[in-house]
């Protein structure tokens, strides 16, 4: 079951990427995800800001399970994280 939804979710993120023409996560938060900076012109206040909330909310959670993972050591995170840091 774990196989079928890393997949879908796999799929969905490669087709926001293609659809943002971007490899970048940061491209991703910044063209497909509603923020206060690019909702549609006439929204309210009060909605531009629920979406730059959820917007936050979401880096928060993507950068945690990051946290979590590399706590754990998951040989995935922690082989990104030195090829990060190695190429500084």
């Amino acid at each position: 079951m774990m196989f079928i939804e890393t997949a879908l979710k796999n799929i969905a993120l490669n087709t926001i990427m293609t659809e943002i023409d971007s490899s970048s996560v940061y491209d991703m938060y910044d063209k497909a995800i509603s923020s206060y900076k690019n909702a549609p012109a006439g929204t309210r206040e009060d909605i531009k800001k629920k979406y730059q909330n959820n917007k936050l909310n979401l880096q928060g959670s993507i950068q945690n399970a990051i946290a979590a993972a590399y706590r754990k050591e998951n040989p995935k995170i922690t082989l990104i994280c030195w090829w990060k840091m190695s190429s500084m």
